[in-house]
Order: C-alpha cells, then structure tokens, then sequence
C-alpha cells in the first residue's frame, strides 16, 4: 500500500493559483465548479483566512480540476521558490550561481504570502505585474546576498 503524497506548501498552491488566475481561459475562468472553488480561495486569502482553511479550499479545488479532466489539479508542484528546499532543481556542478539583486514577489504577509517570484527588470519596476489572488501588484525586495 502506497502512503498518500503529502500537498505542496500552502505558498505553492497560492503561486499556481495566481499564474493560472493571469490567464484569460480555461476552467479558472469559465463558470462551473472549478471558477466557484477558485474564487472562494481568492475570497479566504483577501479576508486572511488561517492556513488550514485554505489548504481545505484548494483541496476542494483540486478535487474540481479532477473532475473536468485535469488529473494533476492545479500542478503545484511545478512551482520552485527560494523559501523551501528542492531537490528537483540542483545547481550544476562547477558553476557559480549569478547573484540577483532585487525580485518581485508576492506582497502578501506570511503565511497568505505564495512563493510567486519574478525577476525585476527596468520594465516590471516601472510596471509590476498584478497578483490574482491578493488583488495587489507585486512587490519589489531586495535580496541579501
């Protein structure tokens, strides 16, 4: 018997969320079942609702997703941030990794903040793009090397 895979981080969830949100088609944005779960998360995440109750949403989310199709949901896991620890994307050996010195990211609070980065450029500071689920633009911060 195999153990039940364990979600992706609440920030991951969050992340694809809002990438998916930006979108102007498929299911997120069609009316049905998978609209109404996904706006009831963007709902619970703009009250600052706690943790546990949104990683039931988006289990009610993925659960829609399955149920038009989709069956890897959302796809979370496909999502990479600085703040948790991945095997999946190892730096290569013998190479030094380029320093970055400001990003976009998220500008919600811990824990309603997603692992959402984007690199800053002279254009997205002029302009950052929108966060979906917060209804915000992302925020410039400066990273410590």
């Amino acid at each position: 018997m195999t153990e039940p895979e364990e979600p992706p981080p609440l920030a991951s969830l969050i992340a694809a969320l809002c990438a998916r949100l930006e979108k102007a088609d498929g299911l997120l944005v069609t009316d049905g079942p998978v609209r109404e779960a996904a706006s009831a998360i963007v709902a619970a995440a703009r009250s600052g609702s706690a943790p546990a109750e949104l990683m039931t949403l988006f289990a009610a989310l993925e659960e829609a997703l399955r149920a038009e199709g989709l069956p890897h949901g959302i796809g979370a896991d496909a999502y990479r941030s600085g703040q948790e620890p991945t095997t999946r994307y190892a730096a290569l050996s013998g190479l030094r990794p380029r320093g970055v010195h400001a990003v976009l990211r998220c500008p919600a609070d811990e824990p309603l903040r997603c692992a959402r980065v984007e690199r800053a450029t002279w254009s997205t500071r002029a302009s950052p793009p929108g966060c979906p689920v917060h209804d915000l633009s992302l925020a410039e911060e400066r990273l410590k090397l």
